[in-house]
């Protein structure tokens, strides 16, 4: 009953977050196909004016205008990867997400190219654990990652932050730090703040667990909120997969061999993060061919209904012949 009660009081607390510039509205309508099958309610940080009037005025979803901000103005036209637009609006989502932490509310932050198949929150909330994170590598059953030293980090285009004086402290010393490595994505920026950090101290478990054993107390006493250490944890590879359809490391990793990993694991996809694709209309191809993409467009226009199709996975969509 105590964790229950522990959970129910993190949910009441917690807000599902996206961001988008105008370039990426059919993604985001994409995301809200995924997110209203599974009931779950987001409010969108709209990069630009562009996307704030679109939204506002064409869609049932909740938009906030992020003006102006600490890192600078973004465009509203879809960016190459670590262009340095890209690495500014990238960088801002870090500051909306502080924002939000500072107001007392958890965040589960997600990329609008992230297909949603299932509830993660069941895979996301850990009893004194403050930062869950996604890896941004391909889907492997024995993964072994270290949290200083492996060259992959953590994925911060789908993640759980747990509102406190630490996770406050950690986003703001990441987005202040973003000017500093114009040429760097946020992701990266990130990772470099967050493997060196002193203040707060970061103590990473490794895969998700409660922090909660007599072995753990030892560590840091928990009774002391002030300068406890800021706890983080990753979460499983395939079930919250990254860049396995972009057929960048193939023949190694495809999405069939996602496919087959989760099968070993006794799991099915909880997340899909369409990354290691570049561009937008590729991107949606991608999604579009594996059965990720559900945004439907009103016939003969460019247009997005708030109508979706419904969700096939791929393996039960029909092949045409060879």
């Amino acid at each position: 009953k105590a964790i229950h009660d522990y959970f129910d009081r993190t949910l009441r607390k917690t807000v599902l977050v996206t961001g988008c510039n105008h370039g990426f509205i059919n993604h985001l309508h994409n995301f809200k196909c995924f997110a209203d099958k599974l009931g779950m309610k987001f409010i969108v940080i709209a990069m630009d004016k562009l996307a704030y009037n679109y939204i506002s005025n064409n869609t049932s979803m909740v938009a906030y205008h992020m003006v102006g901000g600490a890192v600078g103005e973004t465009t509203a036209h879809p960016q190459k990867f670590r262009s340095q637009q890209f690495n500014l609006i990238t960088a801002r989502k870090k500051e909306a997400v502080h924002d939000i932490l500072s107001l007392g509310y958890n965040v589960l932050f997600s990329d609008t190219d992230v297909a949603m198949i299932r509830d993660p929150l069941p895979y996301m909330l850990w009893e004194n654990v403050d930062y869950v994170h996604s890896l941004n590598y391909m889907c492997k059953v024995d993964e072994k990652w270290d949290f200083h030293k492996s060259k992959v980090e953590g994925n911060t285009g789908f993640y759980f932050v747990r509102s406190n004086n630490n996770t406050i402290q950690l986003w703001a010393n990441a987005y202040a730090a973003a000017p500093k490595y114009p040429r760097l994505d946020d992701q990266a920026v990130f990772w470099k703040v967050i493997r060196t950090s002193i203040i707060p101290p970061v103590l990473p478990l490794g895969l998700c667990r409660h922090f909660n054993t007599p072995s753990d107390l030892q560590l840091k006493p928990m009774k002391d909120t002030s300068d406890r250490y800021l706890v983080s944890c990753m979460i499983d590879t395939c079930v919250f997969s990254s860049g396995m359809i972009s057929r960048m490391y193939e023949p190694e990793f495809t999405y069939e061999t996602l496919l087959s990993n989760l099968k070993l694991l006794n799991e099915t996809i909880c997340t899909l993060h369409a990354n290691y694709i570049s561009g937008n209309e590729k991107k949606m191809a991608r999604m579009k061919e594996y059965g990720f993409w559900l945004a439907k467009q009103h016939p003969g226009t460019t247009q997005y209904t708030e109508e979706c199709d419904n969700y096939i996975p791929y393996e039960l969509m029909p092949k045409s012949p060879k």
